[in-house]
């Protein structure tokens, strides 16, 4: 049985020049036997075959078909002049009442090689099951149809001129064009790409990578992550935030446009970029760059950039940059930069830069560098450098540098080294030592400028310890003092190597009531020491002219 297209298809093709103008009989001498009428309103689709009953035929073999609105009929009927072709058509019953179109010449007697029958028994067609146009319903009811003709909808129009499919193997594409209705396309067709991560993330599996193109796509959910699932996140792309709680590995480059967290001991995450908002250890491994906000580590190992306001370590190990405003320390082992405000320390081991205002370490081990305004440690161990104000170790081990202002020790142990500080005595002298607290200062100048003030007070009761090497204490104002006690002191004072500078009419050591002084070395004095002042070691050097 031949096969059936529509002869518009294979014109369009090239592979027929016909002239579709319905011949009148007056145009040639053609032979009347096989002369046809066609009624103009007859509604069926018309059926053409390249036949080939000489030798200078082309031998198609195929029977077109074409629609009675592509026949030009100027009146009711029309005669259509053309030799006499005896058809046998599809139902198997013959046939000569055949119509002729030109195929290029004038239709004419001898010119048969050159013509197309063109068939109008169209019962004859419709009793061999061939349906008109208005009954087909779907592709598989047009004979011998072949698909390498045709696409899908959503290929485009002729499978040759559709777009094709391309496809990097293990790499999930997402952008704002895309789509997450995958019937029919891989999920590595470049061109097809997702429309949503998270859609991507479901048909991702170990091995591949998903590439995010730019756009904004940070108001969509937090993405989990897969095990073995890497992402690219390309310049111009907002991503969504990130939230492990999965035992995955997998590393994410470029930027997180929202918050990025890890929270599973068997977590391995790294983000090569930094973070929209904040970035949050609770447990796991977890790497990235700055954080638009805040740094926090709960437990697990957490090694991050700078934050833009507060860097926190509440467990684990944090390593950290600098903070727009605090970092502190609430337990684990922290290392962090300068803060823009304070550095504090509640426990855990603490390591930190400068801060903006003060560091405070109320328990655990603090090492930090200099504060904009005051050092204080209640508790625990902290080794810090030079204080804008004052200095201050209520409890715990202190271990400091200079201070702007006045140095403090109210209880536990506090070691200033190459201090070189001048106070006006406002809140406290330059030094003030109370309660139980013990200070070891070395080569240092402590100053005052209070009139008539001391330089070092011992408050009433002080229990501690004074030791100091190599320090000299100045207030050269008249009936100043050195070094004053308050009532009832029981501490321990050792001076090493030091020099006491009082203006006029004042006085090197005062006390109250009977007091010992162990002297090491040599002791260099303006004026005279309090008569109850008792000393241990070498006596006091005693010039006014010492400076």
């Amino acid at each position: 049985m031949p096969e059936y297209y529509k002869l518009e298809d294979l014109v369009q093709q090239g592979e027929l020049d016909l002239d579709l103008t319905v011949n009148d009989p007056s145009a040639g001498a053609g032979t009347a036997a096989g002369e046809g009428t066609l009624a103009s309103g007859t509604d069926r689709s018309l059926w053409v075959k390249l036949d080939a009953p000489d030798t200078d035929w082309e031998r198609f073999g195929i029977i077109y078909r074409l629609d009675v609105t592509d026949v030009d009929l100027a009146s009711n009927t029309k005669s259509f002049n053309g030799p006499a072709i005896a058809e046998t058509l599809p139902d198997g019953s013959g046939d000569t009442s055949l119509f002729r179109l030109p195929r290029g010449k004038t239709a004419g007697a001898g010119n048969n090689s050159e013509w197309v029958a063109l068939d109008v028994d169209m019962q004859g067609l419709l009793n061999a099951g061939v349906l008109l146009d208005s009954e087909i319903t779907n592709l598989a009811q047009v004979k011998a149809f072949d698909s390498s003709n045709y696409a899908t909808a959503a290929q485009g129009t002729l499978a040759n001129t559709s777009l094709q499919t391309v496809t990097l193997n293990n790499v999930l594409h997402v952008a704002k064009n895309g789509t997450d209705t995958r019937a029919g396309f891989s999920a590595f067709d470049v061109s097809k790409p997702y429309l949503t991560p998270a859609a991507a993330l479901a048909d991702a599996s170990s091995g591949d990578l998903i590439v995010l193109w730019p756009g904004d796509y940070s108001a969509e959910a937090d993405l989990g992550g897969k095990d073995g699932v890497n992402w690219k996140i390309e310049q111009g792309a907002t991503s969504p935030s990130f939230n492990v709680t999965g035992a995955f590995t997998f590393t994410i480059d470029g930027d997180i446009g929202g918050h990025f967290i890890v929270d599973n001991a068997s977590a391995n995450v790294a983000c090569k970029g930094d973070v929209g908002s904040d970035i949050s250890c609770g447990a796991g491994t977890q790497t990235a760059g700055n954080a638009g906000t805040s740094i926090y580590c709960g437990g697990g190992t957490q090694t991050a950039g700078s934050a833009g306001t507060y860097i926190n370590c509440d467990g684990g190990t944090q390593a950290a940059g600098n903070a727009g405003t605090s970092i502190q320390c609430d337990g684990g082992t922290q290392a962090a930069g300068n803060a823009g405000t304070y550095i504090l320390c509640l426990d855990g081991t603490q390591t930190a830069g400068n801060a903006g205002t003060f560091i405070l370490c109320l328990d655990g081990t603090q090492t930090a560098g200099n504060a904009g305004t005051y050092i204080e440690c209640s508790g625990g161990t902290q080794i810090a450098g030079n204080a804008g104000t004052y200095i201050n170790c209520a409890g715990g081990t202190q271990a400091a540098g200079n201070a702007g202002t006045y140095i403090e020790c109210a209880g536990g142990t506090q070691t200033i080294n190459n201090a070189n500080t001048s106070h006006d005595g406002t809140t406290r002298p330059s030094i003030y030592l109370s309660n139980t607290g013990s200070l070891t200062i070395n080569n240092s100048r402590i100053e005052s400028t209070e009139s008539g003030a001391e330089v070092v007070e011992f408050a009433a009761s002080w229990s501690g310890t004074f030791i100091t090497s190599d320090c000299t204490f100045v207030n050269t104002t008249a009936s100043s003092k050195g070094i004053s006690y308050g009532a009832t002191v029981t501490g321990n004072v050792q001076l090493k190597n030091c020099t006491i500078i009082t203006g006029t009419s004042g006085v090197s050591i005062d006390a109250p009531s009977a007091q010992t002084v162990y002297i090491q070395g040599i002791l260099n004095v303006t004026h005279e020491l309090n008569a109850n002042v008792d000393w241990f070691g070498t006596d006091p050097i005693i010039d006014p002219g010492f400076q």
